[in-house]
């Protein structure tokens, strides 16, 4: 899902950075020289264009959330994978700059304009987008082509014909020294025209009207794309297709009348907030990835029998939906169709289907029951993950496969009954579900639990108060057969034995382990009954002789302080994970190495420094560490994404200069980062790097950059 969002996000940025560009060579235009901070050739390609402030910013981003986990939003789309493959496509320079076309002049005589009146109008060094509208208009726009004119006072336009169409089209993206998308603000399209061309309106946001004869049978893709203003238009029967992200933006709308056409594409309605009633006519089969997402304002959404599928994330996030009927009819939905409805109650789901894709219903929050269809036979990851209110479910029969993380965090959720059919449960599936106190196992074989021993427990965090298997029934005369098999998961069994091989726990809850495999039979014992629980931890030591940290004290929540040995040379995955009272460590000199979300959530950490030989920092190796407020990262070392996002109270960061990329999401949500240097080493900045810095009034990006990721300055 994260990933739809991010690729819609890109497309509106190059195209408003096309704006801008535009706005630049017309200044250079009028004053008849190009601007310094401008080299482009015509049509090639090569040239680049440098930050300014003197550029205004873009308009408000209509996406929300993040965030966004993907395919070009108005071509017909490729099934997003949901797994964080780094399939984005990312911004360059050279691909802002390759749009843009030669100056065209009036055919009509031109006002010449002096160099006073350029300053006057333009103002020194300013080059926002409405100074170079004035301008440009001064200097004698052509506001009329073949068969279309666009009125110069009362900014209405009108297309006579399929030519006249063609012909807007090539002006309003070619034409850089006239900015119509801030001229128009009504569209007549007389009878005879036949289509509304690709993004003929894209970006218009003063458009209040559209007229739209009968005689349009096709909106081509992003015609009337993030037309802010457009209150309500009416689309004749006689259109028979409407192509992706045609009205994508348009928060205006109220109400909209779909013809009869028979697939509603990807984004066609996307982030329409204003929309109160959506109405699927009879006519369609299939509905596209993101075709309503973002309606937030919806309350009713009413779906035909004829629909047999829903792509990925077509309701997401219609945030006032509160009943839904999906009809039987439907036997394919994608992932994340109903996620983030944060207000939908009540869900009728087709009989026929046979699994419940990824995050199909997370963070709906006020979801407190639901019937899952007797045909179903797998529940994807993080399919109920956040649901909050969620207090009771029946799984099907036929049910063989629960996704990881598949009903994490649903607080409400007191007990539950897993089918004999079930196989696989995965990692994290039932995580957090603090009021769980009630397991019911059918299968005589116990189902697998996770992937591989690097997942963390099904049952982590639940509400098991009890000293052997009582809280888990399982079948008559296979206890045994269980215990065995889940040696290593079960961490809600619970005993009183306080040392082992290798370590010991005292009254005070301070935890020593004198060696590697000390660590080893601590984390069993941690899993398999035979120890108190991990957060009667307050305290531990490591002592010397052990190379490599495991995930010792994953979710300890109460442990305030670690000692670590200088024997120590790597600390693994999730080492230190959510340790939130964690307020002393120091990382040895020696260590090379720190593993993904090694000291994620740790949101007491004061400060922490990195050692000079660190050579590698795992994804969300310190996200959400709200205490940090200083890093300065080693020389050499190389990163996964989100290293230090949501990092809340940091306000300092030094890269080291040799550093060459910026990783992805690296600083995203780092708030109170006011300024940051990046070195000239540098020349990549990853995909959301610095999203959600909202408090960031500085950066320097050097000239050697020649990739800036999606979204990596959003919401600054």
């Amino acid at each position: 899902m994260h990933k739809l969002m991010q690729t819609e996000t890109k497309k509106r940025l190059r195209k408003i950075m096309a704006m801008l560009l535009s706005a630049a060579l017309i200044l250079g235009t009028v004053q008849g020289e190009v601007p310094v901070n401008v080299m482009a050739q015509e049509h090639t390609g090569e040239g680049y264009i440098e930050a300014s402030e003197n550029i205004s910013e873009p308009a408000e981003e209509i996406m929300e959330e993040e965030p966004v986990n993907e395919e070009t939003r108005n071509e017909e789309p490729v099934k997003a994978e949901t797994d964080n493959k780094d399939t984005e496509e990312t911004v360059t320079r050279e691909q802002d700059t390759a749009i843009v076309s030669e100056y065209e002049p009036s055919q009509e005589p031109q006002e010449q304009v002096s160099e006073e009146e350029v300053s006057e109008i333009a103002g020194e060094n300013n080059a926002q987008l409405k100074a170079a509208s004035d301008a440009s208009a001064r200097s004698g726009n052509i506001y009329s082509g073949t068969d279309w004119n666009l009125g110069e006072t009362d900014k209405k336009l009108v297309i006579e014909s399929d030519a006249g169409m063609a012909d807007w089209c090539i002006a309003k993206t070619s034409r850089v020294e006239t900015f119509y998308e801030d001229k128009i603000t009504s569209v007549e399209i007389k009878d005879g025209v036949s289509y509304i061309g690709e993004e003929a309106f894209f970006y218009c946001q003063n458009i209040t009207s559209v007229t739209i004869p009968s005689s349009v049978t096709s909106i081509e893709s992003g015609a009337f794309d993030l037309c802010t203003g457009l209150p309500q238009i009416t689309i004749p029967n006689s259109v028979i297709n409407i192509e992706a992200s045609a009205f994508y933006g348009c928060r205006q709308l109220t109400e909209i009348t779909i013809p009869n056409i028979t697939n509603i594409k990807a984004s066609t309605f996307g982030s329409c907030k204003g929309l109160k009633t959506i109405t699927i006519p009879n006519s369609v089969t299939s509905i596209g990835e993101c075709a309503f997402s973002h309606c937030s304002g919806a309350e009713t959404i009413t779906i035909p029998n004829t629909v047999t599928s829903i792509g990925e994330g077509a309701f997401s996030y219609c945030s006032g939906v509160e009943t839904i009927t999906i009809p039987n009819s439907v036997t394919s939905m994608g992932d994340g169709v109903l996620m983030g409805c944060d207000a939908l109650k009540d869900v009728k789901l087709p009989n026929d289907i046979t699994s419940i894709g990824k995050e199909t219903f997370s963070q709906c929050i006020n979801l407190t029951s639901i019937t899952i269809p007797d045909s179903v036979t797998s529940i994807g990851e993080m399919a109920f993950a956040f649901c909050s209110s969620l207090e009771s479910i029946t799984l099907p029969d036929k049910m063989t496969d629960i996704g990881r993380a598949a009903f994490a965090m649903c607080a409400k959720l007191t007990s539950i009954t897993i089918p004999d059919s079930v196989t696989s449960i995965g990692a994290i599936a039932f995580a957090y579900c603090s009021s769980l106190e009630s397991i019911k196992m059918e299968p005589d074989t116990p189902p697998q639990l996770g992937l591989d021993e690097d997942d963390v427990g099904v049952f982590t965090e639940c509400k098991f108060v009890t000293d052997n298997v009582k809280g888990i029934k399982v079948p008559v005369g296979f206890e045994n057969a269980y215990k065995t098999a889940w040696t290593d998961w079960a961490d809600f069994i619970i005993a009183n034995i306080a040392s082992g091989k290798g370590w010991t726990l005292d009254s005070e809850g301070t935890l020593t382990i004198e060696s590697e495999d000390g660590i080893e039979d601590w984390c069993n014992n941690q899993k398999n009954g035979r120890e108190i629980y991990k957060n009667d931890v307050t305290s531990a030591k490591i002592l010397d002789g052990v190379v490599n940290v495991k995930a010792v004290l994953w979710g300890a929540k109460n442990v305030k302080s670690v000692e670590l040995p200088d024997s120590v040379k790597s600390i693994g995955n999730l080492a230190f994970s959510r340790c939130q009272s964690l307020t002393d460590i120091t990382i040895p000199e020696g260590v090379t190495s720190i593993g993904e979300e090694a000291f994620y959530e740790c949101r007491s950490l004061p400060g922490i420094n990195l050692p000079s030989g660190l050579t590698n920092i795992g994804r969300y190796a310190f996200s959400y560490c709200y205490g940090l407020t200083d890093i300065d990262i080693p020389v050499g070392a190389t990163g996964g994404d989100w290293v230090f996002s949501h990092c809340i109270g940091l306000t300092h960061v030094t890269i080291p200069d040799g550093m060459t990329e910026i990783w992805g999401g690296m600083f995203s949500g780092c708030t109170e980062l006011t300024a940051i240097e990046i070195p000239d080493s540098v020349t990549k900045i990853g995909d959301w790097a610095f999203s959600e810095c909202s408090g960031l009034t500085s950066i320097n990006i050097p000239s050697d950059v020649t990739e800036i990721g999606g979204g990596a300055f959003s919401e600054c």
